[in-house]
């Protein structure tokens, strides 16, 4: 491969910066396809897993590249916990107004309720558990604040002393 070969390749497969405008969008395109299907048919039960695997394949490689890890296992968190109230509310059939809701789709849909929200709490704990810099764990902030805090003092009383 040419240099230029190995430019364009890289630039390609580079994750591209993505702004909170992109975020927002992936998000709510994964709430639509995780929650309608479950209005639309029991049977599409695996549907709302399978948009949270699709936001985190398509948002995680942005989100490490801009930096935002954290706030993506939020939303990723989120996003299971929205997709678990959009079955539960299915669970309801809010728009059946015919027949009286049957429990054992109830149950399914708190079943997969609870799925969606064990999923986003895995994802989410996984994310922001093992994605901490160095510089970022708890000792590590405190003791850079104790220093700029001396800093800080040290240059007061350099001051005073003027």
């Amino acid at each position: 491969m040419t240099e230029s070969t190995y430019r364009a390749r890289d630039a390609v497969l580079a994750p591209v910066a993505r702004g909170p405008a992109w975020f927002t969008w992936a998000y709510f395109f994964a709430v639509a396809a995780g929650v309608v299907p479950v209005f639309l048919h029991a049977g599409f039960w695996p549907i709302p897993i399978l948009a949270m695997l699709a936001f985190l394949a398509v948002g995680y490689g942005p989100a490490r590249g801009a930096g935002i890890v954290f706030e993506f296992a939020d939303s990723f968190y989120y996003l299971g916990f929205t997709l678990s109230v959009g079955s539960l509310l299915a669970s309801l059939e809010p728009f059946n107004f015919v027949d009286r809701p049957d429990p054992e789709h109830i149950f399914h849909y708190f079943g997969l309720g609870m799925l969606t929200t064990l999923v986003g709490v895995v994802g989410r704990t996984m994310l922001q558990s093992y994605h901490r810099l160095p510089s970022e764990t708890l000792e590590s902030v405190n003791r850079q604040l104790e220093e700029r805090g001396r800093e800080y003092l040290d240059h007061l009383t350099m001051l005073d002393a003027r």
